[in-house]
């Protein structure tokens, strides 16, 4: 499970991330350094989102 979530994003703050990443021993956390809730159309997230999602196996 890969989690998302940006630094500072008032709707879905970190802690509630590091909580849900934890909960799982696969997870893994990323931490965008940006504002707000949508991620995916950004740059650099977006293509880690990509990786993450085309390097598992189903």
């Amino acid at each position: 499970m890969l989690v998302v979530n940006a630094l500072h994003d008032v709707a879905t703050p970190l802690a509630g991330a590091r909580r849900m990443a934890d909960a799982s021993p696969r997870a893994s956390l990323l931490t965008v350094a940006t504002v707000g809730h949508g991620m995916y159309g950004l740059s650099a997230p977006g293509r880690a989102i990509d990786a993450y999602l085309s390097s598992r196996r189903n």
